[in-house]
């Protein structure tokens, strides 16, 4: 059933709010910062790769793609402050990680490779050229410390992201097992 998810995700957040979010997430005037923490705030079910999976849609030289691959390609890079987990991707790093991806196309073109030209090259870059150094250590380091970890304060934000993407995913695999799964409902 190719329309599942897509149904799943109207159902559990409503057709009008989350059409409406999406037009602030894609078309708002606000900085991608401030767009990005209102959608992860009010819709669930859409995480990180599928937000920026459309940002990039829309605008291929604003927005990169994040997912897991990238995320590994950017720590090989030796770039700073990537976060280890989905719940660390707020707003203020995506946007510090779309800039990061315009520098390394304006740098990957100054070495000659003009075929990297948008995120969308960038992305493919990351997952066909960069796949010997993903998940092997990184030369600078040992092997013990081949990717960094960045220390992150425990936010009341972040355990709120931790806690509703962990819930959201138990109620997903209920509902794909064919169970009426539903979130904080009351029992007793």
């Amino acid at each position: 059933n190719k329309h599942y998810s897509v149904d799943l995700f109207i159902k559990n957040n409503g057709l009008d709010k989350l059409r409406k979010q999406l037009t602030s997430l894609l078309y708002g005037k606000e900085g991608i910062d401030k767009r990005w923490d209102d959608f992860r705030t009010n819709i669930r079910d859409i995480g990180p790769a599928i937000m920026s999976e459309l940002l990039c849609r829309i605008a291929p030289n604003k927005y990169i793609l994040w997912n897991k691959k990238a995320q590994i390609a950017f720590q090989n890079l030796d770039v700073e402050n990537v976060p280890t987990n989905n719940s660390g991707l707020d707003g203020k790093t995506y946007a510090f990680l779309c800039e990061t991806g315009r520098n390394l196309i304006k740098e990957a073109q100054a070495g000659g490779y003009a075929e990297i030209d948008d995120m969308l090259s960038l992305n493919f870059f990351m997952w066909q050229e960069l796949q010997e150094a993903i998940g092997k250590p990184n030369k600078k380091n040992d092997a013990k410390e081949s990717i960094p970890q960045v220390e992150t304060k425990e936010t009341k934000k972040i355990k709120t992201f931790v806690h509703n993407d962990v819930r959201d995913r138990i109620r997903y695999i209920g509902d794909m097992l064919g169970f009426n799964a539903t979130v904080e409902k009351k029992v007793a």
